[in-house]
């Protein structure tokens, strides 16, 4: 909710352009609409112009109170430029390229930009009371981007440029519930379960491309990824000056990888983790506590390197590569309010 309405436009040299502007407004007994809107162009110093056109809208249809509200958001953004990449310094140097002028705003590929477009539809809900918290989230999304780069400039061929599109449909949601319980001796203990699920469609693909001109195809695959994971925790107050968090989650990662450029990559994979973490929290003392972390964790890999049978470029017999990837840390620090 804003407090008023406000519009901004800020325009300055080389086709530099903002516009920006945000509305709240009832639309119903406690109910809140919010509207907001941006608009970027920007060219920068750049011989070829970067030629950022950025478009942003957000719309949040809100209601109810602290103790029991939700709200519904629908946001869309757009965006295309061209990519200011990396130059040799030699060339900067030389201050000339086949027989040209060349300095440090030009560019070796033209070329090299992109467009990305993106629409999402979420919202969530919750209720509290004294001692429990309830939280529900949902989410879906339509995304699709096409990046063309060029690192190397002639390094394979002639031209090195080369794009990477993604063309996806995304949904998921979460759901936890956490409640406090006071114990007998004066002690409390909060505990939390909660779910998440997040489910991919893609179309994605890798292509060598010369003026983002498609001239041959490294990976074109169709791919569906599911990741769920439960998830508990539980907080402990032992005392006035000790707490614990001790928690838990379990995932489980699968994907099907349906390869139009190598059939031999196509196939399933699966792949789960568990991951503990424990903490423990000394103290405030003249607002000052200690920690110490440990934990577990996880990243997810290019559900196509899960499937990869060959290489895409040569050909050969590679590895596939582990859906989820454990991770572990543990840290020890002290925290201290210092400003009231």
């Amino acid at each position: 909710k804003l407090d008023r309405p406000f519009a901004d436009v800020t325009m300055g040299h080389r086709g530099y352009l903002r516009g920006v502007a945000g509305v709240s407004r009832k639309v119903g007994e406690g109910v809140t609409l919010l509207t907001a809107v941006e608009r970027l162009n920007n060219n920068g110093p750049w011989s070829v112009p970067e030629g950022i056109r950025k478009t942003n809208a957000q719309f949040i249809l809100s209601g109810g109170s602290p103790r029991e509200g939700w709200s519904t958001s629908l946001s869309a953004y757009s965006a295309r430029w061209n990519s200011t990449d990396q130059i040799p310094q030699r060339l900067i140097d030389a201050g000339s390229y086949q027989g040209q002028p060349f300095g440090r705003f030009d560019s070796l590929d033209p070329s090299d930009g992109g467009n990305t477009h993106r629409t999402s539809l979420s919202g969530n809900w919750h209720q509290a009371s004294d001692h429990e918290l309830t939280k529900i989230e949902w989410y879906a999304i339509k995304y699709d981007l096409n990046l063309f780069s060029n690192f190397t400039y002639s390094l394979d061929r002639a031209n090195d440029q080369f794009a990477q599109t993604d063309d996806r449909s995304v949904w998921g949601g979460k759901a936890n519930r956490s409640w406090l319980t006071d114990l007998s001796d004066g002690r409390s203990m909060q505990n939390t379960l909660g779910v998440h699920l997040r489910q991919d469609r893609m179309r994605v693909g890798l292509y060598d491309t010369l003026a983002r001109k498609i001239q041959s195809t490294v990976r074109d695959d169709d791919v569906q990824q599911t990741l769920i994971g439960i998830y508990g925790e539980n907080g402990m107050g032992w005392s006035s000056w000790l707490r614990t968090v001790t928690g838990l989650r379990v995932d489980q990662f699968n994907a099907k990888v349906t390869s139009h450029s190598q059939p031999q990559n196509s196939g399933n994979a699966a792949a789960s983790k568990v991951s503990p973490k424990f903490s423990v929290i000394v103290g405030p003392w003249q607002k000052t506590e200690f920690f110490i972390n440990a934990g577990n964790g996880f990243h997810s890999n290019d559900a196509r390197g899960t499937t990869a049978k060959v290489d895409p470029k040569t050909g050969l017999p590679i590895d596939s590569v582990p859906g989820l990837v454990s991770s572990r840390g543990q840290e020890i620090g002290v925290k201290s309010q210092i400003v009231p």
